[in-house]
């Protein structure tokens, strides 16, 4: 695939995917309700690829432009490299299927990346943009899916960007676990295609499911751990509640010696009310004469109870220890404090959890239910949908003056002109005709930017430095404003671009107009002004039958020729101006939307449009609605750009038309180049220093 060179602030959202996805089997459908843009046909068994599109207006805003042009070229890069499975292959689970998106997202955008310049950076643009917005969904909550939270993540990662937000407990977990294999989208080679995508998919699939398991294990034992932390201090609290002159049933020495420390003081606690039986525990070791005078006092408590059966229990430790659960003692603490150690039985009768910590196997249903569970996680608004989501918003908040201009752009084309061997010397040829007048002209601008960069002296001001014409005024106290200030000129911290028409009704202007273009580009050269030309007139390919069958405003495609970048030198392209010419119609309004947009990329702190044109827009189509609408647009275009700071001008030559449009107060008639006098370049020098100086 040739590398395609594409610019998304200059050729639209419809124009490149034409490119991108450029094969037989692809077909572009305006046929979308809204902006949101989507590919059909990707699938192995489908014989045709469609690209389904929206019939948007111009966005003023240029980021919106291009983030809808991302998401435009972002469907026909799935298009151009996603097909290759069966429809059948497709996974059906909604939690695989989201991470098989996500990676292929990256996919296609790596390989879109490589093979189309200017691809890459528009994506980078857009995950910039969505790592902003889904770090501010996740801080208010909006955003609740921890498994989505956690691709965008890894997607935003993978491409270089840090997360713009601190990724939740759970989706860090998901995170930690597969980015490692996240990293691998990018080893999947071109042949292997999805189909490798979704092997992977799988592994990073598993991988997050068996973490989500353990988080819901550990989440279980935790608490069960809180439960029976509740139940013992339950058991303690009814063991205290022991109804007044019971007395309780002293344990055997065999118990007590196999009691430790904690469950003899927990025994003394729960007993304290029974003095007798307080006194057995603590002499339980001393000798068996002992113990038994202590068991005979039992007897005596409990009735007729034979002797003998006392003393067997003191020879048979053993028996006793085991009879031992039977003693009313063992209903308090010793139950409680054996069943920590015990291991929790299934419905089976087997083992299924350790206290100290080991893995449960789970059962069916229970995989089924965090199967289920992680589903949940996956569901929200991809990277391209949110945008596109955003955009629309937008759009239906425009006002009904700015959604009635529909252009389509898909066979725009803005082109470099290039030079030729002979170019510099007709140029040469058109500026001696007009050399006095570029005399002329640098010499008032150069009046012009001299008094704006002069120190200028205030006079007559209450602070500052004392005035020596002013001594007698201060000595005698007839004012205080007997001082004066300084104040530093300014210098032009200004970039133009200088637009002109080049449609055919130019062609009797064309001469005078490549000759004022010489003498603004000496001029603004010699003094060190950035500026670019730029001509535009359309091609003409069209189709009249075609464009009333269209949705579209405009269809004949555009078409702008760059004579002069901001970063060519004027000696070098200076050259080109002669191969300016007259063609067929004129798009002011789009041409001076995308000049704003070249422009906005400078630093300098003012930023100047001149448009030089000879009458109103004209789209070539053969109703008059079209060329009413092309028309308000370009006063909607105009008004915007004045109110974001960036100045418009019309120039007419030999026409008052231009002033309709570009407002009388911004317009600037010239009956011809020859009239081209002091009065004009006066005006232009005027415009240059913000009408600070005056000649």
């Amino acid at each position: 695939m040739a590398g395609f060179s594409v610019n998304a602030q200059e050729v639209g959202y419809t124009s490149a995917a034409k490119f991108i996805a450029n094969d037989d089997k692809t077909e572009i459908r305006f046929d979308v309700k809204g902006c949101v843009p989507h590919a059909e046909g990707i699938c192995v068994e489908d014989n045709k690829k469609i690209l389904h599109l929206g019939v948007c207006p111009v966005l003023p805003n240029e980021q919106d432009n291009l983030l809808l042009t991302t998401a435009c070229w972002h469907e026909a890069l799935h298009l151009t490299y996603s097909c290759g499975l069966k429809r059948s292959e497709f996974p059906k689970d909604l939690a695989l299927k989201t991470i098989l998106n996500a990676l292929e997202d990256n996919r296609i955008e790596f390989y879109g990346s490589q093979d189309f310049a200017g691809v890459g950076p528009a994506m980078l643009e857009a995950a910039s943009y969505f790592n902003r917005k889904t770090g501010s969904l996740v801080s208010t909550g909006e955003m609740n899916a921890p498994l989505m939270e956690a691709l965008h993540a890894m997607i935003f990662i993978e491409k270089g960007l840090t997360p713009s937000w601190v990724l939740t407990p759970t989706a860090q977990k998901y995170v930690d676990v597969a980015l490692e294999l996240f990293y691998e989208v990018r080893k999947i080679t071109r042949s292997q295609g999805i189909k490798a995508t979704l092997e992977l998919a799988k592994k990073i699939h598993a991988k997050i499911l068996e973490a989500k398991k353990e988080q819901k294990q550990e989440q279980k034992q935790e608490q069960e751990q809180k439960q029976e932390k509740k139940q013992e201090k339950g058991d303690k609290q009814e063991q205290g509640k022991g109804e007044k002159g019971e007395e309780s049933q002293p344990s055997s020495a065999g118990d007590v010696e196999d009691e430790d420390e904690k469950d003899a003081k927990e025994s003394e606690d729960s007993e304290d009310s029974k003095g007798d039986s307080s006194e057995d525990e603590k002499d339980s070791k001393e000798s068996k004469s002992k113990s038994g005078k202590d068991e005979d006092t039992n007897e005596e408590d409990e009735g007729d109870t034979d002797e003998g059966d006392a003393d067997e229990g003191d020879a048979d430790e053993t028996e006793d220890a085991d009879e031992g659960s039977e003693d009313a003692c063992d209903k308090g603490d010793e139950g409680s404090e054996k069943a920590k150690d015990e291991t929790v039985k299934g419905d089976d009768g087997k083992p299924s959890k350790s206290k100290s910590g080991e893995k449960a196997e789970s059962t069916k249903e229970e995989d089924e239910e965090t199967a289920a569970e992680l589903d949940e996680e996956a569901k929200g608004d991809t990277q391209y949908e949110s945008i596109c989501k955003d955009i629309q918003s937008k759009i239906d908040n425009l006002p009904p003056s700015a959604k009635q201009y529909f252009p389509d752009r898909r066979n725009d084309v803005v082109r470099k002109v290039e030079k030729t061997a002979a170019d510099d010397a007709a140029y040469r040829s058109e500026l001696s005709n007009i050399n006095g007048k570029v005399v002329v002209m640098g010499s008032v601008l150069e009046q012009s930017l001299r008094a704006q960069a002069k120190v200028k002296n205030r006079q007559h001001r209450e602070t500052g430095i004392l005035d020596e014409n002013n001594l007698a005024a201060a000595a005698r106290g007839l004012s205080k404003a007997v001082f004066r200030d300084q104040i530093d000129g300014s210098r032009l911290d200004t970039a133009v671009s200088i637009i002109f028409d080049e449609s055919y009704s130019m062609n009797s202007k064309l001469r005078q107009t490549r000759q004022m273009l010489i003498a603004l580009g000496e001029v603004m050269a010699r003094f060190g002004i950035p500026f670019e030309i730029v001509g535009s007139t359309t091609t003409g390919t069209f189709s009249q039958d075609e464009y009333h069958k269209s949705p579209f405003t405009r269809t004949n495609p555009m078409l702008m020729q760059v004579y002069k970048s901001f970063n060519d030198s004027w000696q070098v392209a200076r050259g080109t101006i002669v191969h300016s010419g007259a063609h067929n119609n004129n798009l002011d309004c789009e041409v001076v939307e995308l000049a704003s947009i070249r422009i906005s990329k400078r630093k300098e702190r003012r930023k100047i449009i001149f448009s030089l044109s000879d009458g109103e827009p004209y789209t070539g189509h053969t109703t008059k609605d079209a060329n009413a609408v092309m028309a308000q647009q370009l006063k909607n275009v105009c008004n915007r750009l004045r109110k974001e700071g960036t100045e418009v001008y019309g120039f007419g030559i030999g026409t008052q038309n231009p002033a309709k449009y570009y407002g009388e107060d911004f317009f600037v008639y010239l009956d011809s180049i020859e009239a081209m006098g002091v009065k004009f370049f006066q005006r232009f020098a005027s415009i240059l220093t913000n009408g600070k100086v005056r000649l």
